[in-house]
């Protein structure tokens, strides 16, 4: 059997980051973090011109990145770099 591989500098569907956030002090929501997977094949619902690849670059870049994260009952804005970003353990 041969086994060829491969390398692309492309996003494939396999590329992904996976990222917890706390949204805030213990006691103000039922859940104070959540859990999030960004998939390097998505799409910005804003700009279909960018997506997750081009946002995994930008904080590989070290740039400043906003996120919103929005609940049922409340909007959290906040700004995430490369060095606030903790590796799992």
């Amino acid at each position: 059997m041969d086994i060829i591989t491969t390398a692309t500098c492309g996003i494939m569907s396999g590329t992904a980051a996976i990222m917890h956030f706390k949204v805030a002090e213990p006691g103000k929501f039922k859940k104070a973090k959540i859990d999030l997977i960004l998939y390097g094949t998505s799409k910005s619902m804003e700009n279909p011109d960018y997506g997750g690849g081009f946002l995994l670059k930008d904080i590989l870049k070290r740039k400043e990145i906003e996120v919103i994260i929005e609940t049922d009952s409340k909007t959290i804005k906040t700004s995430l770099t490369l060095m606030r970003l903790k590796p799992l353990r």
